[in-house]
């Protein structure tokens, strides 16, 4: 299974990252997430390791596997109930023309979650 959509959002890229990287913050704007937690240091961070509840499926633990700060992060989950692995990237680029004179940003969001080759 794979989703991929992107936004464009009235903000310099520097503010939209330093929203998305507030990891903990998150459930206070999407319903997919209930909470995360933040286990190896206060920021998200090459290597960091995060709990994250969502509803309706147990917690994991995620990991930072790519991180490039002001541009973009992948986490990545253990495999989970469903048998799979899921992933999560997120991208940053400032969108370079637009109507209007003030900056802004487009992200992409992309999740993938592939079969266990030992349970699929």
């Amino acid at each position: 299974m794979a989703f991929t959509t992107s936004v464009e959002i009235d903000a310099p890229p520097a503010r939209v990252w330093d929203i998305l990287v507030d990891v903990g913050r998150w459930p206070d704007w999407t319903d997919s997430m209930s909470h995360i937690e933040l286990l190896d240091a206060p920021e998200l961070a090459q290597g960091s390791r995060a709990r994250i509840r969502q509803p309706r499926l147990p917690a994991a633990v995620w990991t930072v596997t790519e991180f490039e700060a002001g541009r973009r992060f992948t986490w990545q989950a253990p495999v989970l109930a469903a048998r799979s692995s899921p992933r999560m990237c997120w991208n940053l680029s400032q969108t370079a023309v637009h109507a209007s004179s003030s900056q802004w940003t487009t992200v992409g969001f992309s999740f993938a979650s592939s079969a266990s080759p030992s349970r699929a």
